[in-house]
Order: C-alpha cells, then sequence, then structure tokens
C-alpha cells in the first residue's frame, strides 16, 4: 500500500546557518494517527511547513500518496490538510474573500470560485454574514456550535448516541433520540423480503474492504441456509462484481441512492464492511452486522440507528498497523456467520 505520508532523509537549514531539520525519516500509512511530539525548536513546523510546501527542504524527498511534495507540489499540495493552532487569515477580511482566496489556492478559476463561494455560503447560513469581517464572525452567527469534542471524547457510546445525548443536554431537547425522521415512500413495506440479505462488499478505502472471497463465500453459505443474498454496489463499482453472476449471485442494479434506500427498507438484513451503506440501512432499522478492522473505530462509528452487530477483524493483532493491515485475513466466513447468527436473535421477526 503507498503510504499516505512518506519522508526520507529530510534536512532543512536555513540562510542563517541554522539546522532545523536533520536527517528525519518516518512512514505514515493512510488512516494512521500519527503524533509528531518534541520540544521547542525540535523542528516539528519546520517539517510541516516542508510537507505543505510553505518552506523548501535543503535534501532529502517527501511523498505524498506517492506524489513528490517538491517536484510535483501542485498535486500533492491538493492532498493535503492543514489545520493551523490558530486562525491565520486576515482577521478584517469577509468571510467571501476568505472562501474565494481559498479557492485560488488551490488554483480554482474565477468563475468556478464564485459559484462555489455563493453555494458554501447559502449551505452554511452564512448569507447575512458574507460580507462581515472574519473576526467578528462567531458572535454575529451564533448558530455556529463546534462537536468536535464529541468525536475525540474518550467514551464507549456510538456517534449516534453521543450527539442524541448532546441534544438533550445541552440544547433541551429532552425527546432526542436516535430517530432521525427518514420517512419511506408510499408503497413500501418495512422488511417485506425478511430472507433478503443486503451485502455491500465495498468501503470508501480498501483497508476497511474485508476479503472479496470471503463476501462470496458467505453468501454461498447464507444461500445454502435459505437466505437469499443480494449484493448491493454503487454504479462505479459493478464491474469489478459482475463475475458473482456466474455463481448464481444476485448483483443489484439500483442506481441513484434513493432507490438503494428503498431496497433496503425492505431487506430483513444488512452484511457490509465500515461504510455509509451500513448507516443508511441501520438509520432505516434494518438489523445490521457491520465488520470493522479496529475496535476504537468500531466503539465510534458503529451504525447505532437500530439492532446491530460489530465484528472485529483484528482483536489479536498487536498494533495498529498490523490490525489496519491483517484484520482482513483473520476475519473467517465462520467468524461472521456465527455473528450474523448472534444478530438474527436480537432482531424482531428473526
Amino acid at each position: 500500500m503507498t503510504p499516505a505520508l512518506e519522508i526520507s532523509h529530510l534536512r532543512k537549514v536555513y540562510r542563517s546557518g541554522t539546522v532545523a531539520v536533520e536527517d528525519v525519516s518516518l512512514s505514515i500509512q493512510p488512516g494512521d494517527f500519527f503524533g509528531f511530539l518534541g520540544p521547542n525548536g525540535a523542528g516539528k513546523s519546520t517539517t510541516i511547513h516542508c510537507i505543505t510546501g510553505i518552506s523548501n527542504p535543503t535534501s532529502g524527498q517527501i511523498r505524498i500518496f506517492g506524489i513528490d511534495a517538491v517536484a510535483d507540489y501542485r498535486n500533492a499540495r491538493k492532498l493535503v490538510g492543514l489545520s493551523p493552532q490558530d486562525f491565520n487569515v486576515d482577521q478584517f477580511a469577509t468571510g467571501r474573500n476568505i472562501i474565494d482566496w481559498m479557492g485560488g489556492y488551490f488554483g480554482m478559476p474565477r468563475a468556478l470560485r464564485k459559484s462555489r463561494t455563493d453555494m458554501l455560503i447559502e449551505r452554511f447560513d452564512l448569507v447575512l454574514h458574507a460580507n462581515k469581517p472574519f473576526a467578528s464572525l462567531e458572535t454575529m452567527h451564533p448558530k455556529v456550535i463546534v462537536l468536535a469534542h464529541l468525536c475525540s471524547a474518550n467514551s464507549a457510546e456510538s456517534m449516534v448516541e453521543r450527539l442524541a445525548r448532546f441534544c438533550r443536554d445541552e440544547l433541551s431537547l429532552a425527546q432526542a433520540g436516535k430517530g432521525n425522521g427518514i420517512t419511506p415512500l408510499p408503497g413500501l413495506e418495512h422488511r417485506q423480503r425478511l430472507h433478503r440479505v443486503a451485502i455491500h462488499p465495498i468501503a470508501s478505502t480498501t483497508d476497511k474492504c474485508w476479503l472479496p472471497s470471503r463476501f462470496i463465500e458467505l453468501a454461498i453459505k447464507l444461500r445454502g441456509s435459505g437466505f437469499d443474498p443480494q449484493f448491493v454496489v454503487a454504479p462505479e463499482e459493478r464491474a469489478h462484481w459482475q463475475h458473482i453472476e456466474h455463481l448464481g449471485l444476485t448483483l443489484t442494479d439500483l442506481g441513484p441512492l434513493d432507490r438503494v434506500a428503498a431496497w433496503l427498507y425492505e431487506c430483513g438484513w444488512f452484511i457490509g464492511n465500515d461504510s455509509g451503506i451500513g448507516h443508511l440501512a441501520s438509520s432505516l432499522d434494518i438489523p445490521t452486522l457491520s465488520l470493522f478492522m479496529r475496535r476504537g473505530i468500531a466503539r465510534t462509528w458503529r451504525p447505532d440507528w437500530g439492532v446491530g452487530q460489530v465484528l472485529i477483524g483484528s482483536g489479536y493483532l498487536p498494533t495498529g498497523r498490523l490490525k489496519e493491515r491483517y484484520w482482513k485475513y483473520m476475519l473467517s466466513v465462520n467468524k461472521v456467520s456465527d455473528a450474523f447468527d448472534r444478530l438474527r436473535a436480537l432482531a424482531p421477526n428473526a
């Protein structure tokens, strides 16, 4: 797997002769959290400046998802997000100007920047404040609520539970729960096809995906137990999964997300990777079995709108890197099948 960030023998010497960074090498895999610690003057900021293009290395190499951060700066910079400790924008510039400038930093044409700026201002309900100074924006727009602390909280609760609790405790919405207000279209019957098992073998990144061959083996096993397993993938992913039809397995062709939601609403069960489709199924109150690579991620981000089970594939692996790399090999079809049996015992109409 191509590292998200790879630094090899980085050295930075300023014109004054000060050596800010001396022979730093590291490799960070996609999905890793990497703490870069050191005392003042150790070179942390200078290293980050070299990664983001603020400063040029004296020697060494920096690659971002395989792209040279110096030789191909523009493409590398598109893959980096930088959140500084303090706001580093012109405090007296307007919100509209700041958004426009950010688009310009990434080479966005002026006409496109204007349309995008208008769209973002409307989406975040900033129309009344778009031309006011940034420095006073927070007090002018009191509806802004920062929820970052919910993501980082050391809690056994899922994010769904944390949001519901926040609404009850902080916003005084006493009746706030996990219900999200999704209303099915007329004519749909919830879990009408009780034996249909939706299988979603895709995720946002490949490291989150269980082995395709094992999804297929699981589907065949479910079919032998009297269920109707059906695979659901995005239109652009169908070509990679059409071979399962030769095994007599169903590959649905649903199109837009609203049709996927309608189809899921009538499914009996859902099995899949850590993905948005899993959350959609859970929010439709479809019993959900989700496969995760790490316990911490599963604890916070598991689908928890309705009845569900989470299966961790890396329980016996000692480090984060090993968990992310080998969890999919450690998780057997029998373990997933057993977890599905436990889910059926929890869910109604099992």
